[in-house]
């Protein structure tokens, strides 16, 4: 006999591990005390249109009402601004231009 419950688990495990994966998510806690919270990343780095943001009143938008001091010197340590395959691509890009500007020709200065 399979329980429903238990199929919609294993439906829902590969999402999650995309997303843990992602840093999207993050899980504090093991085994049946696992949570999962979005990630700083994610809140900082989340899209936002300013088309949209400024159709609404100022009193119904979700502003934050101070600086968070703590975002340079403790959140911003541990977060990636980009993916691996984004680093990839930067390092491939940097190594390009390491290349082509190692000796220069004297007349392209």
């Amino acid at each position: 006999m399979v329980f429903p419950f238990i199929s919609c688990f294993y439906h829902t495990r590969r999402p999650i591990r995309v997303l843990l994966s992602d840093k999207l998510i993050v899980a504090p806690g093991k085994g049946k005390g696992t949570k999962y919270v979005i990630s700083l990343t994610d809140e900082l780095l989340i899209p936002i249109n300013p088309d949209k943001y400024f159709q609404k009143e100022i009193d119904e938008r979700k502003i934050k009402a101070d600086f968070n001091l703590n975002l340079i010197s403790d959140q911003l340590q541990g977060i990636s601004l980009f993916t691996d395959k984004e680093h990839a691509f930067l390092d491939q890009l940097q190594s390009t231009f390491k290349k082509n500007t190692e000796d220069p020709a004297p007349q392209e200065y």
